[in-house]
């Protein structure tokens, strides 16, 4: 492999890891009930109620932040893409740059799981 080729599978690499944990940051989203921050590492454990539905309304009643979660990744996203147009050309610059643009498309955690399920299937 070339140094150039090298370069480019890290950052699909390293592009690919970014929608990883945007997927689990939303899955964690859905699963919310009002804790301070539900992308914060590590467990935590609230009384779920007297039932199943109880707990299904707290889910319902306190949603994750979504949009604050995908704004969050605007940065990162910016910067890869910078990374990428500094760093690569022709046809792997441009599947490189579509693989961001597919990232910064997400809007739901259906968006994100569909994304990083083709990851496998290359």
């Amino acid at each position: 492999m070339t140094a150039e080729t090298d370069r480019a599978d890290a950052l699909k690499a390293a592009i690919q890891d970014i929608a990883r944990d945007l997927e689990a940051d939303l899955g964690k989203l859905s699963r919310f009930r009002g804790i301070s921050d539900p992308t914060s590492p590590g467990m935590s454990f609230r009384d779920p109620g007297a039932d199943i539905v109880a707990y299904e309304k707290q889910k319902a009643d306190f949603p994750g932040p979504v949009r604050r979660t995908l704004d969050a990744y605007r940065l990162p996203l910016a910067k890869a893409h910078r990374v990428v147009g500094q760093n690569t050309s022709g046809a792997t610059r441009s599947e490189l740059l579509g693989l961001v643009a597919s990232i910064q498309a997400i809007t739901n955690l259906d968006d994100a799981a569909a994304l990083v399920v083709t990851f496998e299937e290359n």
